[in-house]
């Protein structure tokens, strides 16, 4: 029943989609965000390797909602494991895959990492890591971003570093509003 509420949000939401300068929506959010991690004693950083003004189709909103929690997700892993530095890292990045150009959001962290098990369920409706998790925020994350015409990839680090999660959000390019 909540998933099937969700479809139909997410249905009513996709003419909500719009244009967004991807690079000031997270500047926008990215005060909060390093408000949390500094509570937390952890670092956070926002980069962004976009050409100014690069655009995306999305809805701002969700979009940032999805980086909050996603955001909020890796520092509840980062919690648990302590490393001796820990940190997050927010990197925009524009990208080539199959001859078609893609804008990428990029969330990595040097935590525990996704546990097997889950990056193995990734593709089934419902996934969580956490004992009072749902995954209904990926199951959102996954299908309000396919719904913007874009894919989502997870996965961990290599074995010989430090291992972290690194979710990545990519976005359809959108030309320039005129």
């Amino acid at each position: 029943e909540m998933v099937g509420s969700l479809r139909k949000l997410m249905i009513r939401g996709q003419d909500q989609m719009e244009p967004v300068d991807l690079y000031k929506a997270m500047q926008s959010v990215f005060p909060i965000l390093q408000g949390e991690a500094t509570q937390r004693h952890m670092g956070i950083r926002l980069s962004s390797q976009l050409q100014p003004a690069t655009l995306v189709l999305a809805n701002e909103v969700m979009l940032q909602r999805i980086v909050f929690n996603l955001v909020a997700n890796a520092m509840d892993a980062l919690s648990k494991s302590r490393p001796a530095l820990t940190g997050i890292a927010i990197d925009l990045l524009q990208q080539v895959k199959d001859g078609k150009h893609w804008v990428v959001l990029q969330i990595q962290d040097n935590g525990p990492g996704l546990p097997h098990e889950l990056l193995q369920q990734l593709s089934g409706p419902v996934a969580s890591s956490k004992a009072q998790g749902s995954g209904l925020g990926l199951l959102l994350t996954q299908s309000m971003i396919r719904l913007w015409g874009g894919h989502t990839h997870m996965r961990n680090g290599p074995s010989s570093a430090e291992t972290g999660a690194c979710i990545q959000l990519w976005l359809k390019p959108s030309p320039p509003a005129s």
